[in-house]
């Protein structure tokens, strides 16, 4: 309302909800629910320019436009559940993410919607999901861990799959660790004294810092290893070394939120009743929750313009994976053709063109006199 008090002209207020499908992953897809446009100068107008009145009422209006392109719940008590739900839902497997979305969204309205009309049964099933909650927290899983969708046999070969993934990327992750220490250090010591108390700065100021810093660790690299191994090695390490940081990254990333559900898993092992105690209790609240959608008579984004579900494109996976892929091989390959393989240090021949004929002639007789004794 202040810049159209100023005299500003034209300007639209448009609100965009956005719903993940899963917040913790890459490539996870998003559903973007747009609203119409508000004439910010209409609504104004509309309050004859009282300009606290109308920033006031807009504040309002906007909360509750906010609520209908976004999944939430009503009662701020249960605002925590919204991730219960997000966790269980699809009912069934095979459902396309646009559904999925739409499903969640669909549950979290008829709550609301049931909580207004129907309170005491809107309630129960709250009070279910918080138990369901206090329990699955109480073994350390997920809301939405493999052990609750899969069978054992799944859940095995699942696991396995974990444990040679980790491993095969175990190697390449230290090279990269290790390759990195130095600018990563330099970085987060710099750029946290550029950090300005009660100011979200990190990010911006680890960015600002880190790519000059990173950048010239690369050169000094480059410019060393020039000196020192062929040009194949030196072009081979720069094309792997940054491939080699993201599976450094993403190795501990991966172990620390994976170990402890491995961990919770195992302990469940010798715990056959209660884990299907918990698997027959969220079957149940599926259930119930997806009841309850199909009874809520509303339709989910009726006011709204727009409904998309976006999923950042596979190639750009395809293309990490193959650059990694093609770098190892290369510097593999090119390490193998070489005459001497276990050949670290590259040196090149002697300059015979520098020797004096004399101390070449001594050299030479040394070296027969030698042959001839057996030496």
């Amino acid at each position: 309302m202040l810049a159209v008090a100023a005299g500003v002209k034209g300007l639209q207020i448009v609100l965009v909800g956005l719903n993940y499908e899963r917040k913790d992953r890459f490539r996870t897809a998003v559903s973007i629910n747009v609203w119409e446009a508000m004439d910010a100068n209409h609504w104004w107008a509309q309050h004859g320019g009282e300009e606290r009145r109308a920033r006031r009422l807009l504040t309002s209006e906007l909360a509750r436009r906010l609520k209908e392109v976004a999944i939430h719940l009503e009662e701020a008590a249960w605002a925590p559940l919204v991730e219960e739900v997000e966790g269980m839902l699809p009912a069934s497997s095979g459902m396309r993410v646009t559904g999925l979305l739409r499903l969640r969204k669909r549950v979290a309205d008829a709550i609301n919607y049931f909580h207004r009309l129907d309170r005491p049964r809107a309630e129960e099933l709250a009070t279910r999901l918080q138990v369901w909650r206090d329990r699955r927290e109480a073994v350390g899983l997920p809301v939405d861990a493999r052990y609750f969708r899969q069978s054992m046999d799944r859940r095995i070969v699942s696991l396995a799959g974990d444990a040679v993934g980790l491993l095969g990327a175990l190697g390449l992750g230290i090279v990269g660790l290790m390759y990195h220490l130095v600018p990563h250090g330099v970085t987060r010591v710099a750029a946290a004294r550029l950090d300005q108390p009660g100011r979200m700065t990190g990010a911006f100021n680890r960015i600002l810092v880190g790519v000059p810093v990173y950048g010239m660790w690369y050169t000094a690299s480059a410019v060393w290893g020039w000196h020192v191994f062929q040009p194949w090695v030196v072009l081979g390490g720069l094309v792997l070394l940054p491939v080699a940081g993201l599976v450094a990254v993403w190795f501990g990333r991966r172990l620390r939120t994976a170990g402890p559900i491995w961990l919770a898993e195992a302990r469940l092992l010798g715990q056959r009743s209660r884990g299907r105690e918990l698997r027959a209790e969220r079957a149940a609240l599926v259930t119930s929750l997806t009841d309850l959608a199909e009874e809520f008579p509303g339709t989910v984004g009726a006011q709204s313009r727009r409904w998309a579900v976006l999923r950042p494109p596979a190639w750009l996976m395809v293309s990490l994976t193959t650059l990694a892929v093609l770098a190892v091989a290369g510097v593999a390959a090119g390490w193998l053709m070489r005459d001497r393989p276990l050949e670290w240090w590259y040196s090149d021949a002697p300059a015979l063109q520098r020797v004096e004929p004399e101390v070449m002639v001594r050299r030479v007789e040394a070296d027969e006199h030698g042959f001839g004794r057996g030496d």
